[in-house]
């Protein structure tokens, strides 16, 4: 007979605060250099994006967000390969020369 199976209870993790600089709502940040981009295959993604973003806007728009990486393992195509999840959505993949 196999024993009593115990739970344990997971410790609370608690999430930092958002990393954005104090200027964010000034709108200084448009002054910034656009970001290096190192995620790819986000043109195959647009339905997730505007889930995400709502309908391109004739400038862009910046949001910041939160990434979650999931290595993908046993990707048919990459064993080296990341992809990037906002919010539960698959909006691409760190390219792969950074992946590695």
């Amino acid at each position: 007979m196999i024993g009593p199976v115990l739970f344990r209870r997971r410790a609370r993790v608690e999430l930092r605060p958002p990393d954005t600089p104090a200027d964010w709502a000034s709108g200084a940040w448009r002054d910034w250099d656009p970001p290096l981009n190192v995620v790819t295959g986000e043109a195959y993604r647009q339905r997730e994006l505007q889930a995400l973003a709502g309908p391109p806007r004739e400038n862009g728009w910046l949001v910041p967000v939160e990434a979650c990486l999931v290595r993908e393992r046993r990707n048919p195509h990459d064993p080296n390969a990341i992809r990037v999840e906002v919010r539960g959505l698959h909006v691409g993949y760190i390219a792969r020369g950074v992946a590695q």
